[in-house]
C-alpha cells in the first residue's frame, strides 16, 4: 500500500467524506486496492449519508446493479434522488434513465427528459471535440430530443384520458 491510499485510509476513518468517497472507488474499481463491492458500499454509504453526492451516485448504482448488496431498485432511486438533487451530473442522468425505462419508478418521459436537461445543464459543454466528455455530450442532446418526443406523445395520452 503506497502512503497515498494509507493517508486516504486515515481521512476516511476519521469521517472525512471524500476521503470516503475515494476510498469507496478504491474498493469498487480494484486499482490500489483489491476489488470488494462490500467494502466500496460500505465506504460510499459513510460518505452518502454525510451528503456527499456523487457517493450517493455511486450508492445507487451498486444497489441498481446489485454490487455489494442485494439488488434494490428503490433504494437505488433512494440515493441517485440525493445526488441528482445536489446538482451531480451523475445522479441527473441515472435518475433520467429510470424514469425512462420504469427502474424503481412508474415509467415517466416527461421526468426522465427533465432530469436529462438538468444533467445537460449542470455538465455544461465540453470545449474539445473528439474526447469522451464531448461524445457524451452529443449523445445526451440526441437522448433529450428523443425523451422530448416520448414526453409530448406521454402527455397527449394523458389529456385524452382526462
Amino acid at each position: 500500500m503506497d502512503i497515498i491510499t494509507y493517508e486516504m485510509i486515515s481521512l476516511a476513518k476519521k469521517g472525512d467524506a471524500q476521503a470516503q468517497f475515494d476510498l469507496g472507488l478504491e474498493y469498487e474499481v480494484g486499482s490500489d486496492l483489491q476489488q470488494d463491492y462490500q467494502k466500496a458500499v460500505e465506504w460510499y454509504t459513510k460518505a452518502a449519508e454525510q451528503g456527499h453526492a456523487e457517493a450517493q451516485a455511486h450508492l445507487g448504482d451498486c444497489y441498481h446493479y446489485g454490487y455489494g448488496v442485494e439488488k434494490d431498485y428503490q433504494k437505488a432511486v433512494y440515493w441517485q434522488t440525493k445526488s441528482a438533487e445536489q446538482g451531480c451530473t451523475k445522479g441527473q442522468e441515472n435518475l433520467s434513465f429510470y424514469y425512462e425505462w420504469g427502474f424503481g419508478v412508474e415509467q415517466d418521459y416527461v421526468k426522465a427528459h427533465e432530469w436529462l436537461v438538468k444533467a445537460s445543464e449542470s455538465a455544461g459543454v465540453p470545449k474539445r471535440r473528439g474526447t469522451w466528455t464531448y461524445i457524451c455530450y452529443k449523445n445526451r442532446n440526441k437522448k433529450i430530443k428523443k425523451l422530448q418526443r416520448q414526453a409530448k406523445r406521454q402527455i397527449k395520452r394523458q389529456s385524452k384520458v382526462m
